[in-house]
Parts: C-alpha cells; sequence; structure tokens
C-alpha cells in the first residue's frame, strides 16, 4: 500500500513539473516578437505618464473626438516596465505572467477534481497550449485572464469549503479588471453566474440557505458598483456595449 502511494505521488510530481515546463520551452522557442498592439500600448503608457488620463482622444486626426482608454493601467505598467527593464525583461515579464495564469488554472483543477493529477495535466496543458500558440502576447489579455480564474477559484473555493472571507476578494479583482482591461471586465460577472444560479437553486431546491444567499448577493452588488472606480465611471462599464475607443 505504501508503494503504491509513493508512485502516485511520484506521478504527481513529475506530471506537476512537466505542466509548466513543455509551455515554457514552447514560449522560449516561439520565436517571439511584439505585436502591434503591445507598441500602441506603450505609447499609451507614456501619453498617461506625461499628460494623464485622456478623455479626447490624443492618437487621431479627428478634432474631439471622445476616448475612453479601457486598458489604461497596462499601457501604464507595460510602459514603466518597458523604460526600466527593456524589452527582453518584457519578454520575460509576459513568461511569468503565463505560468501564473497556468498556476491558478492548475490550481482551479486541484480544487475541484480531488487531486486527480492525469485529468488535471491533460485538462491544464491542452487548454494552456491552445492559448500560447500563436495567441498570447503582452497585451491586457494577461491580466484578464489571470483574473478572471482567480475570480473562479476564490468562488469555486468558497463553494467548497464555505469560507466566507475569500468572497472579499471579488470587489478587488472587479476594479483591477476594469482599470486594467474595461472591455472583458463583465466576462467576470458571465462566468460567475453560473456559479450563483447552482447556488440559489440548491438553496431553493433543498429549503436551506447552504451558503448565505444575502452575503453573496451583497458581495456581487458591492462587486459590480466597484467597477465604477476608474477614470471614466459608466463609460468604461458600458465601453464593450457603445464601443466607444
Amino acid at each position: 500500500m505504501k508503494k503504491k502511494n509513493k508512485s502516485s505521488n511520484d506521478i504527481s510530481f513529475y506530471l506537476k513539473y512537466l505542466l509548466f515546463l513543455i509551455p515554457l520551452i514552447i514560449f522560449l522557442f516561439d520565436g517571439h516578437s511584439f505585436g502591434v498592439d503591445s507598441w500602441f500600448l506603450f505609447n499609451e503608457g507614456k501619453y498617461v505618464i506625461n499628460n494623464g488620463i485622456p478623455y479626447i482622444d490624443p492618437f487621431t486626426i479627428h478634432e474631439g473626438l471622445k476616448f475612453v482608454m479601457h486598458q489604461w493601467a497596462t499601457s501604464v505598467v507595460f510602459f514603466v516596465l518597458k523604460n526600466i527593464i527593456g524589452n527582453y525583461g518584457l519578454v520575460f515579464f509576459e513568461m511569468i505572467m503565463i505560468l501564473l495564469i497556468e498556476f491558478i488554472l492548475y490550481k482551479i483543477c486541484l480544487l475541484i477534481s480531488e487531486n486527480k493529477y492525469v485529468s488535471i495535466f491533460n485538462s491544464v496543458l491542452i487548454t494552456s497550449l491552445l492559448s500560447y500558440i500563436g495567441f498570447i502576447d503582452l497585451r491586457p489579455q494577461l491580466f484578464s485572464y489571470t483574473f478572471l480564474l482567480l475570480f473562479v477559484y476564490l468562488i469555486e473555493y468558497y463553494l467548497k469549503y464555505k469560507n466566507k472571507k475569500v468572497l472579499l476578494f471579488l470587489p478587488l479583482i472587479s476594479i483591477l479588471q476594469i482599470n486594467f482591461h474595461g472591455a472583458m471586465w463583465w466576462f467576470l460577472y458571465i462566468i460567475a453566474f453560473p456559479f450563483f444560479i447552482e447556488v440559489l437553486y440548491n438553496s431553493i431546491k433543498n429549503k436551506k440557505d447552504e451558503y448565505d444567499i444575502k452575503y453573496i448577493l451583497l458581495i456581487v452588488i458591492i462587486s459590480l458598483l466597484c467597477g465604477l472606480i476608474n477614470p471614466y465611471g459608466i463609460d468604461n462599464v458600458l465601453y464593450i456595449l457603445n464601443g466607444t475607443s
């Protein structure tokens, strides 16, 4: 029996490190270079640092065009990092962010699959490779994927362990998402919606408020209101709907 446990632990150990090693090797040999979006973000970050948040588009020939820089925080971070650590440093930063995204995805699978390492390996590796090969770049998506997966992880953690304290981080993630990539802010709640419906359904079905519906509702309302904490207010919240650029 002990040999079986040891063998299982060995498999989990090798699979866990192989899971992070394979995408890392692909990233290093992918001939990575910055895309057009990356250079535009550097320019946006430079403008914000030198002139503050713009409300009229400073990059167009059209005068007085209303503008929402929905990824202003990402632009500032990229521009500052570029000045501090250079282009090669930014590639390293992108690699670290990719590994962080994969780690959170791994933790989610670990949480919901009850340590079935082979299933976790297949799920995370396939999902990661589909994203890495020719898709992920130095863009706001690096932050969006991180925040979206954290949102899911915290909800899953709450559902499993009923620890209400972890939900207090949801409003913070809402603030980060609206400022780092406002166009993706609504996806936090699109992804979370099935979880809330499941909790509500189970509570009604079992006639028992197992998950404290009022508390969850309060956190959701606070998180939604936190979306207004950005330089553009409601315009950034509605960015994906009105297409303001």
